[in-house]
């Protein structure tokens, strides 16, 4: 899964499976007359974040008379939520359930699509803050998520970095003073 904030940029791929390889004078299998040619997807079901993306990959069975440019439909129940191109790349645009549904020669096969809100933005409620040599402050801030909501930060992995670790440290979104000076903490 490759997540983009800005701009999407997908390398596009697609491939076909087939089961097996026969001679020149084997005979291919056929759907039996009206019945649609099966197709089925490698994924029932995913969970995605907003702003993330995943290749779905349909399966084609090998058939008599199928021509190069026969590819497969791609459709979103919800392309708000999420969005699917015509090669199976899916972008999770915003909080929702949709379904996918790939149809190839009259077959159709389908995944479900959770979409959950990401953490959008860390805001400081202040731009600096002073702090004396050995005490210890937690960094005052609020994060929203892509739906405006409040997060609890504590239920995510979150990296902080002193650029003067040895002015202050900090952890655990809490600033510890070493020495006199001055840092950025993101």
């Amino acid at each position: 899964i490759s997540h983009h904030r800005s701009g999407v940029f997908a390398l596009v791929t697609f491939s076909l499976v087939a089961s097996a390889c026969r001679g020149p004078d084997a005979t291919l299998p056929t759907t039996g007359g009206s019945v649609p040619a099966q197709v089925s997807l490698s994924r029932k079901s995913d969970t995605l974040l907003v702003d993330e993306s995943l290749r779905l990959t349909a399966v084609l069975p090998l058939m008599p008379g199928r021509a190069p440019g026969d590819v497969p439909v791609w459709t979103s129940s919800d392309s708000s939520v999420a969005a699917v191109t015509q090669d199976g790349m899916l972008f999770a645009l915003k909080s929702g359930r949709a379904i996918v549904t790939v149809t190839s020669r009259g077959g159709s096969d389908a995944t479900t699509v959770t979409v959950r809100p990401s953490v959008r933005s860390v805001r400081f409620d202040a731009d600096t803050m002073a702090i004396g040599l050995a005490q210890s402050v937690k960094i005052p801030f609020k994060a929203i998520d892509s739906d405006g909501n409040p997060v609890d930060l504590s239920a995510h992995t979150v990296e902080w970095s002193s650029s003067e670790p040895d002015v202050a440290s900090v952890a655990n979104a809490k600033v510890a003073g070493k020495t006199l000076g001055g840092t950025d903490v993101r």
